[in-house]
């Protein structure tokens, strides 16, 4: 489209902006399975949206962000914003060192982007 060429447009974030420039990939170079304690992803992402307890004692935390992207094609009939969601999801075990962890990417028109395995 001809207007999406002359106007990039306006993006606006919401929830936390450090997960919004991490992909799967970078964060499976700062988070390692059975190695990372809390303080490290405390120091690389700040305090977790949601914080809850499963039945085995484990620790899950829940990390997201959300960006809309508008342009001027916005205003045309038809034509909607683009929503891009991030959630990055992590589970402790007893002793504060990540047990498992996952990171998705879901696009309002384009379907979710998932890392290997699901993640």
């Amino acid at each position: 489209m001809v207007c999406m060429l002359l106007v990039d447009g306006c993006t606006y974030q919401y929830s936390n902006l450090r997960i919004q420039a991490e992909s799967f990939e970078t964060v499976s170079q700062k988070i390692t399975q059975g190695v990372t304690a809390k303080a490290e992803v405390l120091r690389q992402y700040g305090k977790p949206m949601a914080i809850n307890h499963t039945a085995d004692g484990d620790e899950h935390w829940e990390y997201s962000s959300v960006g809309i992207f508008t342009h001027l094609c916005a205003m045309i009939p038809g034509l909607h914003p683009r929503a891009k969601v991030k959630k990055f999801d992590l589970t402790f075990d007893q002793k504060g060192i990540v047990k498992d962890f996952s990171f998705r990417e879901l696009y309002s028109q384009e379907g979710a982007k998932e890392g290997p395995n699901g993640r």
